[in-house]
């Protein structure tokens, strides 16, 4: 089998050969699968000889990820569905149930981040955060769970990622002074790493109690 697939940025990735024999038919359903590293994941999957249900928004990057379904000899299906929706999840899992079978792992790679100051925040953006990455990763698995239950082997996972936010990074882009090392004040004294063992008083458990 060809494990090999090709990478968005011309780069080569070879799985090791117990991990393709893994993956190979198995039913991969991916959350987030049609750009950055979800789409990364399908390719991947796609590359181990497993059967792909992406789901994803309905914007340029799913389109044409589903312009390609003809490459993978039926293997590849594109389901749009946005994570927050229990009903749009619930559907897209049913149709790739109708076209791949039995659901045997999700990879949840949908997730969004608003990089911002805590005070600068609304409640609509840390709602937003929870609707999208807890519960758009939550949804899916859930409502898969009875095919994994049932099944030989199955496997979860929930991928996340970060990235160190623009400098300066600040509100208008205007820079804030930070305070110099030498300026903040100590109230203690700092503990030494790795942390020293402490005595053990008598170095032994507690004694049991003198017999009456």
């Amino acid at each position: 089998m060809n494990t090999r697939v090709q990478q968005n940025d011309s780069t080569r990735v070879q799985l090791p050969a117990a991990t393709a024999a893994y993956w190979a038919d198995r039913h991969v359903v991916i959350t987030g699968g049609s750009s950055g590293i979800g789409l990364a994941v399908t390719e991947l999957a796609l590359g181990a000889g497993a059967r792909v249900s992406v789901l994803a928004l309905d914007d340029p990057a799913m389109t044409a990820l589903a312009a390609r379904t003809g490459e993978y000899d039926g293997r590849l299906a594109t389901f749009t569905a946005n994570v927050t929706s229990p009903d749009q999840i619930r559907a897209a899992l049913n149709g790739a149930r109708s076209q791949h079978g039995p659901i045997g792992a999700v990879i949840a790679c949908a997730g969004i981040a608003k990089p911002g100051y805590f005070t600068e925040l609304s409640e609509s953006d840390f709602r937003n955060h929870m609707e999208v990455n807890y519960f758009g990763t939550l949804t899916p698995i859930r409502e898969a769970l009875p095919d994994m239950l049932t099944a030989d082997r199955a496997s979860i996972t929930a991928i996340s990622s970060s990235a160190p936010p623009p400098k300066p990074y600040a509100k208008n882009s205007s820079p804030r002074a930070s305070p110099s090392p030498s300026s903040i004040p100590r109230t203690s004294t700092p503990p030494s790493w790795p942390p020293k063992p402490q005595p053990n008083p008598e170095n032994s458990l507690p004694s049991p109690p003198a017999p009456p």
